[in-house]
């Protein structure tokens, strides 16, 4: 009978939303859509010599927006897309709510086109996100920033959520009587700061730590080589199931995770970061306007700027002064990842 009364909602979104979305799947049937479904038609056809169903599926929506009517629908989707006038369309008979995470809508946006067509995009997603069911912000930095670009105050916010079991308490007072474990997880590039880790993997003397990353990306080879010269330093791989990066989580005591700015990229949000938090992991992280947003510095974990970001990591470890409880911020973590958990936003995502 559930089954059955489950309203079916389409996540049309630039990537893949089924990380995102999991609160909204408590209630409703999720579809998921790609914005770009030529090129990904392109993509699989040309690398995988097949057509995935995630591809023909988003193909038929595209093609029958004009004549889509009644449908739920969550748009994710980077400003200044050009795609967006063709999705907008379906505003005029649809439920449609816009969804996003991008906190710089006056400045830079990730779809820049030359200075007179972006300034046309810019017009038209004005008019046209004023029509839409409701607008949606990840964060409140995302939230001001969209409700000061269409000069109106009915931008929602809502956190990503994240869907995993905290630490036993048993578990998490033990973590700080034994030696320390510190991590790196994600994407192994320069973008994610993994020179930065391994920089700071060599800058303890006379310290029983040990180091462990997962993951994969670029920068691969140069965690394998630390790894292969080192007794203290492991590549654990790619962790490619939950139950395996929680596991991986609750045995670390501190987690780096040293992003670097550039012109069209920061660290938004952060899933890592709080999942890390449940698992009682003290994360030290750039300032980038995720982490500022969901870490409260000094007593739930450590948000520093990347200038020094080594030097003053390795004070934080160090605590030769005493300065800090690690146990105290440990167990404050858990509780402030009880903030983005299922229950809390699952009750926030009951808008259709």
């Amino acid at each position: 009978m559930f089954e059955v009364n489950r309203k079916k909602v389409f996540v049309i979104h630039d990537f893949d939303g089924r990380t995102y979305y999991r609160a909204l799947e408590v209630e409703h049937k999720l579809i998921y859509l790609n914005s770009r479904p030529f090129r990904f038609f392109l993509r699989d056809i040309i690398k995988y010599r097949t057509l995935k169903m995630d591809t023909l599926k988003s193909l038929v929506y595209f093609f029958t927006i004009p004549f889509r009517s009644g449908d739920n629908v969550i748009l994710a989707m980077a400003p200044y897309n050009f795609r967006f006038i063709f999705y907008s369309y379906l505003c005029r008979k649809n439920k449609v709510i816009y969804h996003t995470s991008w906190p710089y809508w006056q400045k830079v946006t990730p779809f820049y086109y030359r200075e007179k067509l972006n300034s046309i995009l810019k017009l038209i997603w004005g008019r046209k996100l004023k029509k839409f069911y409701k607008k949606i912000a990840v964060t409140t930095a995302a939230q001001k920033s969209l409700s000061t670009f269409l000069d109106e105050g009915e931008v929602e916010q809502i956190y990503h959520v994240v869907d995993c079991q905290q630490i036993p308490k048993k578990i998490l007072s033990q973590k700080w009587k034994e030696s320390f474990n510190i991590g790196f997880l994600g994407r192994i590039c320069p973008e994610k700061g993994v020179d930065l880790f391994i920089q700071l993997s060599n800058s303890f003397k006379n310290k029983d730590i040990n180091y462990w990353v997962a993951g994969s990306g670029s920068s691969i080879k140069d965690v394998e080589k630390e790894s292969s010269s080192r007794d203290d330093f492991d590549y654990i791989g790619f962790l490619n199931e939950r139950s395996k990066v929680s596991d991986f989580l609750r045995g670390l005591s501190f987690l780096i995770l040293p992003s670097l700015k550039s012109d069209k990229w920061e660290e938004l949000f952060g899933l890592v970061i709080i999942e890390a938090m449940s698992q009682g992991v003290i994360v030290i992280t750039t300032d980038h306007v995720g982490p500022c947003e969901i870490i409260n510095s000094g007593i739930d974990g450590f948000v520093i700027p990347e200038i020094l970001f080594v030097e003053t990591a390795v004070d934080i470890i160090n605590n030769d002064q005493n300065k800090y409880s690690f146990e105290y911020i440990a167990s404050n973590a858990v509780l402030r990842a009880a903030d983005f958990s299922l229950p809390v936003i699952s009750e926030k995502w009951k808008i259709f």
